[in-house]
């Protein structure tokens, strides 16, 4: 748990900085965060075209959505890397991530874990 907890500090970081940056290319090109949140949504559930006809709106939705998809994979191995050289196994780490997500239990742990350490 305690390995989880370390790993955490340094992928907070990470995550942060890259959320920052999806912002910022979403805003520096010409849209909304809330608008292609729900651009995104439609997408994923298959209903772009009933959200916006605009061709230049979903032309620039994806233009953006390629640039945020790219943060996110760099993200990504930037996060297995301080997984891989913190030793944990990624299968434990995922085991341990998805339980802190799902266990009440387990956060409170985690959470306090994190706060005792700052």
């Amino acid at each position: 748990m305690e390995s989880f907890v370390q790993i955490n500090k340094e992928i907070m970081p990470v995550q942060e900085k890259v959320q920052q940056n999806m912002v910022k290319t979403i805003q520096d090109n010409g849209m909304e965060v809330p608008r292609f949140q729900e651009l995104a949504q439609a997408q994923s559930a298959g209903s772009l075209r009933e959200v916006t006809e605009d061709l230049d709106e979903i032309e620039k939705f994806n233009t953006i959505g390629q640039e945020v998809m790219k943060l996110q994979q760099d993200m990504q191995g930037e996060v297995q890397g301080i997984i891989e050289k913190n030793d944990l196994p990624a299968e434990k780490f995922d085991a341990i991530y998805m339980a802190y997500n799902t266990s009440p239990k387990v956060k409170e742990k985690v959470d306090k874990l994190l706060q005792e350490d700052q």
